[in-house]
């Protein structure tokens, strides 16, 4: 059963044009324990006095308990994008939760992110978990975007990759047609296309995908493609593949 939490939003914070980041503060009750990747359910008050609800990973630490973090994209005429933005600073929000299966499993294989957009939320949650207590084995991220616009949290990412030499990552972007746009020192942190051009490139490497455990987050269709890809084309146990898909 899940547990009703009353918060305050404390902090809105653009990231890019259409992507922001949300701080909330717990107040009843005052600490909201979690597992990282696990998402919350916001209520979203309606003109007609109904409640919509909308589900967003937890971006902040676990080891945080009294606020979190949330990614929200903004998408036109969206429920949760039309209120957030229109949310005064300090105001109360209600959420449902925590809810989901999509945590860090223990296993000795290592691990491959992918994500697309604000699926990168609950990765966030996870890195900081695994930064914390030490990567046990080699985690590699793949991030999808469109453009280089979209990007977000390229400074905390190269940070962390030259802090432990068993994280590494790659953002893919799907709608550039050259990297041009990318800082020259940044460039051999970036592809072009989609995310399933990082999963070539590593077999290319020699990398055997049946070796590794998957953490999939991002837009429903992304995940269901990817996650039959994996299982289909390179026949990883579908067992190794774990998932949260909106």
């Amino acid at each position: 059963m899940l547990n009703h939490y009353q918060t305050n939003l404390v902090e809105r914070k653009a990231l890019t044009n259409d992507v922001i980041r949300c701080r909330f503060q717990l107040t009843s009750p005052a600490h909201l324990a979690f597992c990282a990747g696990q998402y919350v359910i916001m209520e979203v008050p309606q003109p007609d006095g109904a409640l919509a609800r909308r589900l967003y990973s937890i971006a902040s630490a676990e080891t945080t308990t009294d606020r979190f973090d949330l990614l929200v994209k903004l998408v036109p005429n969206g429920a949760g994008s039309v209120y957030l933005r229109g949310l005064a600073i300090g105001a109360s929000v209600n959420f449902q939760g925590p809810a989901g299966q999509f945590y860090l499993r223990d296993s000795h294989r290592p691990k491959l992110f992918l994500a697309t957009g604000t699926g990168i939320a609950p990765m966030l949650a996870l890195l900081e978990k695994l930064r914390v207590t030490g990567f046990p084995t080699p985690v590699k991220l793949l991030w999808g975007l469109a453009t280089i616009k979209d990007v977000f949290y390229l400074a905390e990412l190269k940070q962390l990759k030259q802090t432990d030499a068993r994280f590494d990552f790659q953002i893919y972007l799907s709608r550039e047609t050259s990297l041009a746009a990318v800082s020259e020192p940044d460039r051999p942190d970036f592809g072009l296309g989609h995310i399933d051009v990082g999963l070539k490139s590593l077999v290319m490497s020699g990398s055997v995908l049946g070796e590794h455990d998957y953490y999939l987050c991002g837009r429903r269709e992304m995940v269901e493609t990817m996650r039959q890809t994996l299982t289909d084309q390179y026949r990883v146990p579908p067992g190794q593949v774990y998932f949260e898909k909106y």
